[in-house]
């Protein structure tokens, strides 16, 4: 794919992201200080449909030990996250994501169907929801679907396509946003994703919003970027066609690694991880250790950037 961006609004994006930040235009927001978002890594924020659960993932420094992580919102206040029901300490488990039903948790590990130790890659999993818990996991089939490097990033839209990225030889980039037909536990054959967000960069954490209009990714080392990784947006135009890739900027992006973008089934927030070590307010010091928290920013301060035809 060609590396496309907003090419009319790129000569302005530092004097105009600095101006709406200061304005207070691009809200960011850390979630749960000290609760969600502590002093170790935490990434992949999921918020279910009625915005009262979240899942997300926490592990030590370096991605050791991932563990998908759930918490429950009372009264304004979030719980002290515990494992989901199948984690084991054996695996490492990452990127969960919902299916739009909300019965079925696809995730990522190192499980082995025997019960053996992790493997070396990532594959795609699910569990399905059984009278309120969730069931006994296992791995998604298909010809192609697991391979043997790593699956990662994995989102089922409404349409039927499983989506995820990896770093096979089929793809353009380092890695890449692939899709298959999904149902019933098994996928079909693969494809690039047809939406243009492919380089020859490092894509992935692709996310799609509830109502169908937004996409969101990660993009590591991609022409234009702004620090280790950024999070890209596209949005459907009236002709179902998308928008070339905007880098949301350095109202949202930071020098350092951002990734994990996550829509909120209402459409009011993005979620997403950042390692960055500056916060709007006052965050506690062991919090900002240079590990990832997670944060959200309105999407009604996005779409007043996106109506300025700005990269924001």
């Amino acid at each position: 794919m060609k590396k496309v961006f907003l090419s009319t609004a790129f000569c302005c994006v530092l004097c105009f992201a600095a101006s709406a930040q200061q304005k207070g235009h691009t809200r960011l927001a850390l979630v749960a200080e000290n609760v969600i978002s502590t002093s170790q890594n935490e990434f992949n924020p999921l918020v279910t449909r009625n915005g009262r659960t979240m899942y997300f993932v926490r592990a030590h420094q370096g991605f050791e030990g991932m563990k998908i992580m759930v918490s429950h919102l009372t009264k304004g206040q979030w719980s002290e996250p515990v494992p989901v029901s199948f984690s084991d300490a054996r695996y490492n488990d990452s990127d969960p994501a919902l299916s739009p039903d909300g019965k079925t948790l696809f995730f990522i590990t190192n499980r082995t169907t025997d019960g053996t130790t992790g493997k070396k890659d990532l594959d795609i999993w699910y569990s399905q929801l059984v009278n309120g818990d969730w069931g006994a996991p296992v791995p998604v089939t298909g010809d192609k679907i697991n391979s043997k490097g790593d699956e990662l990033g994995p989102e089922l839209r409404k349409d039927g396509y499983l989506y995820f990225n990896s770093g096979r030889k089929s793809g353009i980039g380092s890695s890449d946003i692939y899709r298959a037909r999904y149902q019933n536990g098994i996928a079909g054959d693969l494809e690039l994703a047809p939406e243009s967000v492919n380089s020859s960069a490092f894509e992935g954490d692709i996310a799609f919003s509830a109502n169908g209009k937004y996409m969101a990714w990660a993009a590591w080392d991609r022409e234009g970027g702004l620090g280790e990784g950024d999070i890209y947006l596209s949005y459907r135009l009236k002709d179902n066609t998308w928008t070339a890739p905007v880098n949301l900027g350095i109202s949202l992006n930071s020098a350092a690694f951002d990734f994990t973008p996550h829509f909120s089934t209402d459409g009011r927030y993005l979620y997403f991880a950042s390692f960055r070590k500056e916060v709007p307010g006052e965050a506690a010091q062991e919090v900002m250790n240079g590990q990832s928290n997670i944060y959200r920013v309105s999407m009604k301060d996005i779409n007043l950037l996106l109506k300025k035809n700005s990269i924001l």
